[in-house]
């Protein structure tokens, strides 16, 4: 029995997602707050943002609805080559009216975070 292409498509966005769910780690490994002065980037997070990728060992600012933060992305779980959790669990309460997921992959060695 051959399956239509949406449905092909469903079961592969459903697998994708239980892995992602895997990949969700504890706050207390996610980071901490820090500075905004300590940041080397900015990211903005708008209407249309679903996700937002980052390096470990990074410090981001994040702008979204008039607020910002800043939080240290200190490393990875052990063992681990990828991880993801929802912005909201770190942003300040309020900033976010809905979920975003940061994605957070190994640092990049030469490359001044």
């Amino acid at each position: 029995m051959k399956l239509p292409a949406s449905t092909i498509v469903v079961l592969t966005l459903s697998a994708s997602l239980f892995a992602c769910a895997e990949m969700t780690i504890p706050l207390s490994l996610a980071g901490k707050p820090a500075q905004a002065e300590e940041a080397r980037r900015t990211i903005v997070v708008d209407d249309n943002t679903q996700w937002v990728n980052v390096h470990e060992g990074e410090v981001v600012r994040f702008v979204t609805n008039g607020r910002e933060f800043a939080w240290s992305f200190d490393s990875l779980p052990e063992g681990e080559t990828s991880a993801s959790f929802e912005l909201n669990r770190i942003a300040p309460p309020g900033a976010l009216h809905r979920n975003v997921v940061v994605y957070v992959s190994p640092g990049l060695e030469g490359v001044s975070n």
